[in-house]
């Protein structure tokens, strides 16, 4: 999988922050897959500028993982790990992507005609 490409393209389609913080979704990108990720905390690291963000992989069973990151690699910005290239993304679930790739925020949910909110059914089951 071209790590990369994958960036570029979630970027295109996926509303993200330009930061990440504790409490944060995020999207990790690795050779083996996208994941789904909850950061639990980022903490400054002894090494000037460098933090330790511990996160769970949203995978079953959830896994725990800590790593050593500076601030532009957890937004966005492609970084190497045993050599191969990885990504950290902060979802912004709050807005819809446009195809420029900026993010629109909705401030209230869709309303019928008669202002009562819709209810979605799904199909027959």
């Amino acid at each position: 999988m071209d790590v990369a490409k994958v960036l570029q393209a979630v970027r295109g389609y996926m509303p993200t922050k330009p930061t990440t913080a504790p409490g944060d979704i995020i999207l990790v990108g690795m050779p083996s897959g996208v994941f789904y990720g909850l950061v639990d905390s980022i903490e400054p690291d002894h090494k000037k500028n460098w933090f330790e963000m511990k996160f769970k992989l949203l995978i079953l069973p959830p896994v725990e993982l800590t790593w050593k990151l500076r601030i532009p690699q957890m937004s966005g910005e492609l970084f190497t790990i045993n050599d191969e290239p990885h990504f950290v993304l902060s979802i912004d679930l709050r807005g819809a992507a446009t195809p420029d790739g900026n993010t629109e925020t909705h401030e209230e949910p869709a309303k019928n005609a008669r202002g009562k909110f819709a209810l979605v059914k799904g199909g027959a089951g």
